[in-house]
């Protein structure tokens, strides 16, 4: 089969049963407390990402969301390994956990690098970003994803601070407060000395908080959770078992 037949069985391809009162996407859209249209388009880039799996020599990596779909898509067996891998795309593509560790990090950042290119190049387009975000959104906060039930739990969504502003907005009461109070006192000084490091110390609170918030997840190297993974292509698994494996984010391709 052609790659160009491939790509066309791939866009008709239907996951699941269509007709079935709760679909694939319904079930994607509910899981992620998506909307049935953004889960539509991840099944779309899910689709694309396993195809470059499928002709890739070197490892890709999805994005979170495509993971996602990639996750659920694999509780639905017979679809996954028949429909899917045997009948389409003609390779075996296996998900197994990351091993964990800084070097592991490193490993799938580079990937998703490549993979990105590797879009860009096979389909004469940039994966749209808000599926596929940069490298940085896509590892910055993968540590922080959980499985909640919302029938015992209030999801409620944090702001967005920024903490350069705030650290202003800090400084000038603080001085303020410091200057007023030097009034009555027969040590203005000390009293603004101690209202200025007070400032001072909001400062660095808040702007530790922006560094820590930005590079949260690489000190450690993110051990031991699923969401980073590589996938080695179809020409990666060939002279083996006709398979391959597998990161928490990835998959291999079988030759």
């Amino acid at each position: 089969m052609g790659e160009t037949d491939k790509l066309k069985k791939l866009d008709i391809f239907e996951i699941g049963d269509p007709n079935a009162p709760f679909t694939f996407t319904h079930r994607l859209a509910r899981e992620n407390s998506w909307t049935d249209s953004y889960a539509k388009r991840v099944v779309t880039e899910y689709k694309r990402f396993m195809y470059l799996a499928s002709i890739s020599e070197s490892a890709v990596t999805p994005s979170d969301a495509v993971d996602q779909a990639w996750h659920l898509h694999l509780s639905y067996t017979k679809s996954y390994w028949n429909d899917f891998c045997k009948n389409i795309l003609n390779v075996e593509i296996h998900h197994n956990p990351t091993l964990g560790g800084p070097s592991q990090q490193k490993l799938f950042e580079q990937q998703y690098t490549s993979t990105l290119r590797l879009y860009e190049l096979t389909f004469g387009e940039l994966p749209p970003a808000d599926i596929w975000p940069n490298v940085n959104v896509r590892f910055g906060n993968a540590n922080d994803f959980v499985r909640i039930n919302r029938a015992k739990n209030w999801l409620v969504p944090k702001p967005e601070i920024n903490f350069r502003v705030l650290a202003a907005c800090a400084f000038v009461p603080t001085l303020l407060v410091a200057c007023g109070a030097s009034v009555d006192n027969k040590q203005p000084w000390l009293w603004l000395v101690i209202g200025l490091c007070v400032a001072l110390l909001l400062v660095m609170v808040c702007f530790g908080l922006a560094y820590s918030r930005k590079h949260k997840g690489k000190s450690n190297g993110n051990t031991g959770n699923g969401f980073f993974g590589g996938c080695g292509g179809a020409g990666a698994g060939k002279g083996g078992d006709g398979g391959s494996g597998c990161g928490g984010g990835g998959c291999g391709g079988g030759g």
